[in-house]
């Protein structure tokens, strides 16, 4: 086998590549890789979290995703142009809620409508966040012919851990939050 000067400079150059870290998709019903699925959908990780949001929400890091746009501090998604909140408007929806046309799944439990439109939770014990853009009924239920969100938290860890979180910003914005986690070793 020949070796040329161009070889060598190839193989220097390769060298040179920064390796990403792959994105599991948990949000089907098989976890998989982000390249192997066919579905339209993009994960935050909790590097890019880290990275990008200290101490925002989970609505802030959607409205930040392609295709999808949140009104405002309350209300629901909008995924490719569609509404999620539903057919329902005003006191209707408000006191009784109504079918959303996007789930939000949080470690495997889907928020109610309420829960959807209204709550806001914090990335503090986020580890990735999931939007499935267009429709998910068959993977995710008849809730979700807009899309899904999908949020997963941090495991838990069978050592003692602490953590802290101080956050001050514009518009009178103050946050404190701490974690303990203490195993329970009782048999």
């Amino acid at each position: 086998m020949r070796f040329t000067g161009t070889d060598a400079q190839e193989a220097d150059t390769i060298s040179n590549f920064t390796v990403l870290e792959t994105l599991m998709v948990t949000g089907e019903r098989v976890e998989r890789s982000v390249f192997d699925t066919a579905s339209s959908v993009e994960v935050v990780s909790d590097e890019q979290l880290k990275k990008k949001a200290p101490g925002k929400s989970v609505k802030e890091i959607i409205d930040g995703m392609a295709n999808v746009h949140m009104p405002g501090d309350t209300g629901a998604p909008v995924i490719r142009g569609q509404a999620t909140e539903g057919p329902n408007r005003g006191v209707g929806a408000f006191t009784a809620g109504t079918v959303p046309r996007a789930t939000l799944n949080v470690d495997g439990r889907y928020l109610s409508f309420n829960e959807l439109y209204f709550g806001t939770s914090s990335l503090w014990d986020v580890e990735s966040v999931e939007v499935f853009r267009g429709p998910q009924t068959t993977s995710q239920g008849a809730n979700s012919i807009a899309g899904a969100i999908i949020v997963n938290t941090k495991d838990p860890t069978f050592t003692p851990e602490a953590a802290y979180q101080v956050i001050y910003g514009s518009n009178n914005m103050k946050r404190a939050s701490l974690a303990v986690l203490r195993p329970d070793h009782r048999g």
